[in-house]
C-alpha cells in the first residue's frame, strides 16, 4: 500500500518567495481567507488556477473570473498534472489532508495558512483587506509597542494579584514553554488560586521603573509569609525547539526582523544567543521573549535564587522519581521534570493539600496553527554539535535533574540532527 505523503513548502516559500511563479497555483477554501490571499498573491504577479471547495453551493461559481471546483474536479486536474500546489485556507488542515488521502492525491505540494502567511511576512507583502472582511492575521498590529501594552497589563495583573491573594494561592512560577499553562489550568480545574508567572525579578522594560518599589516590596512581603511554588524542568534540547516557535504561535512573526528568514539559519541565531548566556539575550530581546528564549537552567539563578534566595542546585532531587521539594524558612519549592508530569501527580497533590487529577496535556504542537511545518523542520533540523555538548558534556544543570540514562535517550531522539561542526 503507497504511504500518503505532501510536500509542504512553508519553509521553502520564507526563504525563496518566487518558488510560487513557478507552480500552477490552487487554494482550497473559497472564503474570505482564500480571496484575501488570492487577492495579496494577484498584487505579486502571482495567479491561481481555482479555488476549490467542499461546499457544493459554491461549485461552479467565479469569483473574479476564477472557477471554484469540487474536490472531485480537483482530482481530474491533479492526475493530469501532479506536479500542482495547494495553498490551505481552511481552519482544519488536518482535514484536508485526509481528504487528499481518501482521494489518493499523493506527494502533492502544499503551502499551510500559516506558511503563505508567514512569507509574507518574511518578504515584506502587506495582506490585503478588503471592504469589512475579518481581520485574520494580527501580524501586522503586533510592533513593539503592542507588545509592551499588553505585558504591561499583564504586569499590572500580577501586581494586583500580589496585593488581593492570601497565602493559600500557588505561586506556578516557570520558565517559558515547561508547561506552566497545563500547571495552571489543572490548578484551576481544582479550584485551586494560583499566581502564574514567568518573572519573580522586576519586569523593567515593561513597567519602566515607576513602579519597581511596589514590585519588590510585594514580592518581598509575600515571601515573608509562606507561600508554595510550583516550577519544573524539561529536556533542553525539546523544550528550545518548542521556544523557537512561541512567537510564531502567539503571532508575533516581527521577531522574525532579529534573525533571518532562513529557518535553518534562524534557528542557528537563536542557539547563539542561548550559548552568549541569559545576559546577552536578555540585553538583546528584552522587550520581546526574554523569559523563553533563554537556557531554561540559568532561569533558576536569575529568578529563584536572586529573588527568593534559593539556590535550587543544592537541594536533593529524586531524578528516578521525577521531582523534588525544597523547603527554605517560609518557602516550599514543587520542582519536577514535564516528561514526569502525570508519573508525579498524586506527590503533587499531597504537596497541594488537594487532588489534582492526571490527563494528557492539551497544550501541543499539533493544535497550533504551525503544526505541519513545526514537525518538517524538526526532522529537517541541524543542530550545532557544540549547542548540544552545551547540555550534555558536563552540565551540572542538566546532571542535576536527568540521570545519564535519560540524557542518552533523549540524545538518540535528536541523533539525526546532530551536525558535527
Amino acid at each position: 500500500m503507497e504511504t500518503f505523503n505532501c510536500r509542504l513548502l512553508d519553509l521553502e516559500i520564507s526563504k525563496d518567495f518566487n518558488l510560487l511563479h513557478k507552480k500552477e497555483l490552487y487554494i482550497w477554501g473559497a472564503a474570505e481567507k482564500g480571496w484575501q490571499i488570492q487577492k495579496t498573491l494577484m498584487r505579486c504577479g502571482i495567479f491561481i488556477e481555482a479555488f476549490c471547495d467542499s461546499d457544493s453551493h459554491k461549485w461552479g461559481e467565479f469569483y473574479e473570473n476564477i472557477p471554484i471546483i469540487s474536490p472531485y474536479k480537483f482530482f481530474e486536474r491533479y492526475r493530469k498534472n501532479m506536479q500542482i500546489c495547494v495553498i490551505s485556507c481552511v481552519f482544519r488542515e488536518k482535514e484536508l489532508l485526509r481528504l487528499f488521502e481518501e482521494l489518493k492525491v499523493n506527494n502533492i505540494s502544499l503551502v499551510s495558512y500559516w506558511g503563505i502567511k508567514n512569507a509574507f511576512i518574511a518578504n515584506h507583502i502587506v495582506l490585503e483587506v478588503q471592504n469589512n472582511w475579518p481581520i485574520y492575521d494580527q501580524i501586522w498590529k503586533y510592533k513593539k509597542r503592542n507588545y509592551l501594552k499588553e505585558n504591561f497589563g499583564l504586569s499590572l495583573e500580577i501586581l494586583e494579584k500580589l496585593e488581593t491573594y492570601n497565602s493559600d494561592v500557588i505561586w506556578n512560577c516557570q520558565p517559558g514553554k515547561v508547561a506552566s499553562t497545563t500547571i495552571c489550568n489543572r490548578l484551576l480545574e481544582a479550584g485551586i488560586p494560583c499566581l502564574h508567572m514567568h518573572m519573580l525579578d522586576y519586569p523593567s522594560h515593561v513597567l519602566g521603573e515607576s513602579l519597581k518599589d511596589i514590585w519588590i516590596k510585594k514580592i518581598n512581603g509575600k515571601l515573608s509569609q509562606k507561600i508554595k511554588i510550583i516550577t519544573s524542568v524539561r529536556e533542553p534540547l525539546s523544550r528550545d525547539y518548542s521556544a523557537f516557535w512561541q512567537p510564531f504561535k502567539m503571532e508575533r512573526a516581527y521577531l522574525m526582523s532579529v534573525f533571518n528568514k532562513d529557518f535553518q539559519k534562524m534557528y542557528e541565531d537563536y542557539i547563539d544567543l542561548i550559548l552568549n548566556g541569559y545576559e546577552n539575550a536578555s540585553k538583546l530581546l528584552s522587550e520581546t521573549m526574554e523569559c523563553v528564549w533563554v537556557d531554561e537552567f540559568e532561569w533558576f539563578n536569575r529568578e529563584i535564587k536572586k529573588i527568593c534566595g534559593i539556590d535550587v542546585y543544592r537541594y536533593p532531587f529524586d531524578r528516578g522519581k521525577g521531582y523534588g521539594i525544597i523547603q527554605d524558612k517560609n518557602v516550599q519549592i514543587f520542582i519536577f521534570k514535564v516528561e514526569k508530569l502525570e508519573d508525579i501527580i498524586p506527590e503533587l497533590s499531597t504537596f497541594l493539600g488537594k487532588k489534582i487529577q492526571s490527563k494528557n496535556s492539551k497544550n501541543k504542537a499539533t493544535d497550533t496553527n504551525y503544526w505541519l511545518a513545526y514537525d518538517k523542520f524538526r526532522e529537517e533540523l541541524k543542530l550545532p554539535l557544540k549547542y548540544v555538548e552545551h547540555y550534555y558534556e558536563n552540565n551540572l544543570y542538566v546532571d542535576h535533574f536527568y540521570t545519564k540514562e535519560e540524557q542518552s535517550f533523549f540524545l538518540s531522539k535528536w541523533s539525526k540532527n546532530i551536525k558535527n561542526d
